[in-house]
């Protein structure tokens, strides 16, 4: 089986569309499919992670979700003999689907809220916990939606997991980019707190601020570690995290980690709140003053006061990452 994957990623827009397909591609390779990557805009971080796996990538030459770009991506897509043509990312259109629809492979959409008009494709995976809710067009699409096909890397079903109760550490990230500059004034309103416990902080490949945030965590006694391979050994060490509401949230639920949420972008909004309804975190409006300094005050509150292991298995109970597997049997199923 052959998948050719068209995402981007950018200091604006973050990582986590290529760092999400990523798992899968991984899973892909593992059962013994091939694939390729196309895009218009990285980090060189990210392309290092795909060389590390030896997957071939394609840049295209064209404005990123034009119609030049599709061209592009179906060329390739049908010159490789590509199975599945697999795409992520908010700024691909309804027309840029229907460009890309071809009678010589199946085409995927990695969705999470379904407000760009008919998916165009042949199949739809949306991880999201509402994915059910939504009404997808058309009516013969398939649709893999819900937590059963969330992507994580095999580490979280296949590694020993830390008894909660032995887990020491508050768990700091913003994102691969950190697009909303929230790192350094949380790390500062952590220091000024006077929160009493070890602090991790992960900055992201595409984090161009990384050296900045070491010397600040040098200067309050705080762990840092840069671009990190898989964050599973990091996660796997602690009980409470402050962390944007991205795709990283379904890391933090699989291993059952508390979590105090920031939105800081629209598209995380429905599912920050969909989570919380679940009990495991809170959330709280990075695009608004006054939203960072009311988190950290909730992340010093359940760290002395809340029962975090109540919490800690709510989120274990919604996720149980065997997605990529999940995902991987379907296209599979689907080749002929």
């Amino acid at each position: 089986m052959r998948v050719l994957f068209r995402v981007d990623a950018s200091d604006v827009m973050g990582g986590g569309h290529w760092l999400r397909c990523l798992v899968l591609a991984e899973e892909i390779l593992r059962q013994g499919g091939e694939v390729q990557w196309c895009y218009v805009s990285t980090a060189p971080a990210l392309l290092q992670r795909l060389q590390y796996l030896d997957i071939p990538s394609s840049q295209l030459v064209a404005e990123r979700g034009g119609a030049e770009d599709a061209q592009q991506t179906r060329d390739l897509a049908e010159q490789w003999g590509a199975d599945w043509l697999i795409v992520d990312g908010y700024h691909f259109s309804a027309d840029y689907r229907a460009q890309l629809r071809s009678l010589n492979y199946r085409l995927m959409v990695v969705d999470d809220l379904n407000d760009s008009g008919p998916m165009q494709a042949d199949a739809v995976l949306n991880t999201t916990l509402y994915a059910s809710e939504l009404v997808y067009q058309p009516a013969s699409l398939d649709v893999l939606a819900g937590a059963d096909f969330v992507l994580l890397s095999r580490s979280y079903t296949q590694t020993h997991h830390i008894p909660f109760q032995q887990r020491t550490h508050l768990f700091v990230n913003f994102g691969a980019s950190d697009a909303a500059g929230l790192t350094l004034p949380a790390l500062e309103l952590l220091a000024a707190s006077g929160i009493n416990v070890p602090v991790m902080v992960v900055t992201g490949p595409a984090m161009q601020q990384h050296e900045q945030v070491a010397q600040l965590c040098q200067r309050h006694g705080f762990e840092h570690r840069h671009d990190v391979p898989s964050l599973y050994p990091v996660l796997n060490q602690c009980r409470l995290a402050l962390t944007a509401a991205g795709s990283t949230l379904h890391e933090l639920a699989c291993l059952g980690v508390p979590s105090i949420f920031m939105v800081v972008a629209d598209n995380q909004l429905r599912s920050a709140q969909a989570h919380q309804r679940h009990g495991w975190c809170r959330w709280f409006d990075g695009r608004s003053a006054g939203g960072l300094d009311d988190a950290v005050g909730m992340v010093k509150h359940w760290w002395e006061g809340v029962e975090l292991d109540q919490r800690s298995e709510k989120a274990r109970q919604l996720i149980d990452g065997l997605g990529a597997g999940r995902v991987v049997q379907y296209l599979r199923s689907k080749v002929q």
